[in-house]
């Protein structure tokens, strides 16, 4: 029994110390009551287990602060702000804006700051006092019909996790909101059933109410060009231990979603981002046009239990560019290292031209950059003597010389015999004549 215990704790002290979160430990959660935090302990251990630091603060305690003397204090905070509790939207779209990752989880009476917050994300929340309804879609025993149950989940397996496996039905209460549509950096995670709408539970409706059915959102995420990850549920119930049941996937799906916003999964960088002629290895500041160029760069995937590791896909494209791309091609990938390579040729038109790497995929990190290689034509002494496309023109200005040059011949040295005989006629004639 005793070599039991020790081992478990070895292991589990093992994994603790193996676990770096890539940005930092330092978490502030800032919850309305610093006393609810043990209704929520299954979701916060997950984070401690895993190497974070947590620091518990009151929401709407004035003289908390995220940023002291031009330096931020945490890493990435979780708010859990559920009951009119107000925050400080500045310090928090500050916090985002310096590229760190947030979770918001907020209730049907959310305050205006939270509102606010969302609004500055490209969310919009339901009116306070609303709550999403379903009398199709709810947990038994539930009167009101608040709590619902929904199976409509993101395709996006990168921010999933394991989760794109398991896929349970998720258990919800709270309020519903809208993303901007069309928009690049918002991800609508969990969707609301065909059959629920959003509206006060205690009043008839007497007009649309302001989201219905799949349009409802419950769960979104924002990643935004800085690199920072935003968070938002319009419940904080279902991150609490009442809501972790083993019958449904409340557990796992928040926890995946968590560590894709605290950047454990997806997260990508670049390294020895080279180019050279075919048969060089040299690096060169410019080229010629038509040169052949053969391009790589390696790409890779942050793991918290492995660290860094090779990116695995067929969709990474390089270009070369001046106000267009000129060239476009497709990487082939070696999973093995990582690495992105193919062979280019160059335009044959001269100027300042870029290399620019984008990889824009959803729930992944976007990976950006330029780097200017100008090209330019050849010398007069590297052009070709003689193009075989120009053999016909070259053989037409041969044939035009020689035919002139004949006639030349011919219009020197010929003799009209008419013209002599009238010659020696004339004199004749003038003779009589006299």
């Amino acid at each position: 029994m005793k070599n039991t215990l020790f081992y478990i704790f070895f292991f589990t002290l093992l994994i603790i110390c193996s676990a770096k979160p890539l940005l930092g430990p330092k978490t502030a959660v800032l919850l309305g009551n610093i006393g609810e935090r043990h209704q929520y302990s299954q979701f916060f251990d997950s984070f401690t287990k895993k190497g974070y630091d947590l620091h518990f603060l009151r929401a709407d305690d004035q003289d908390i602060t995220l940023k002291k003397f031009g330096e931020y204090l945490y890493d990435q905070a979780i708010l859990f702000v559920g009951k009119s509790e107000e925050i400080n939207v500045v310090d928090i779209l500050d916090f985002i804006d310096s590229g760190r990752s947030v979770i918001v989880a907020t209730s049907s009476d959310l305050s205006d700051s939270v509102r606010e917050l969302a609004i500055g994300c490209g969310i919009e929340f339901d009116e306070q006092g609303t709550s999403v309804v379903d009398h199709f879609n709810f947990k038994s025993g539930d009167k009101e019909h608040t709590t619902i149950i929904t199976n409509n989940f993101c395709d996006i397996p990168s921010v999933l996790g394991d989760f794109a496996q398991d896929k349970k039905d998720i258990q919800f209460k709270g309020i519903g909101m809208e993303v901007k549509k069309n928009s690049p950096l918002n991800y609508r995670l969990l969707v609301a059933p065909s059959t629920s709408y959003s509206y006060f539970v205690d009043e008839k409706i007497t007009e649309k109410p302001f989201v219905i059915g799949n349009e409802i959102t419950l769960v979104s995420a924002l990643q935004t060009r800085g690199d920072a990850r935003v968070l938002f549920s319009g419940s904080i119930e279902m991150f609490s231990n009442n809501f972790f049941d083993s019958k449904y996937g409340n557990s796992l799906f928040c926890q995946e979603i968590a560590s894709w916003t605290f950047n454990e999964k997806g997260f990508l960088r670049f390294r020895d981002f080279t180019h050279h002629k075919v048969n060089s290895k040299i690096k060169q500041d410019y080229y010629r046009i038509k040169d052949e160029i053969e391009f790589s760069v390696i790409l890779e995937e942050y793991d918290l239990e492995k660290g860094w590791k090779p990116y695995v896909a067929n969709d990474v494209q390089i270009e070369y560019v001046m106000l267009s791309p000129y060239v476009r091609q497709t990487l082939v990938n070696n999973p093995e290292t990582g690495k992105f390579s193919t062979n280019l040729s160059l335009p044959d038109k001269h100027g300042t031209f870029k290399f620019r790497l984008q990889y824009h995929k959803r729930g992944y990190r976007f990976i950006e950059n330029v780097e200017e290689i100008p090209l330019k034509p050849f010398w007069h002494n590297q052009y070709e003597r003689f193009i075989p496309v120009a053999y016909p023109y070259y053989l037409s200005a041969i044939l035009m010389l020689v035919g002139f040059f004949i006639f030349s011949i011919i219009f020197l040295y010929h003799k009209d015999e008419n013209v002599e005989k009238k010659n020696k006629k004339a004199p004749q004639k003038n003779r009589k004549e006299k």
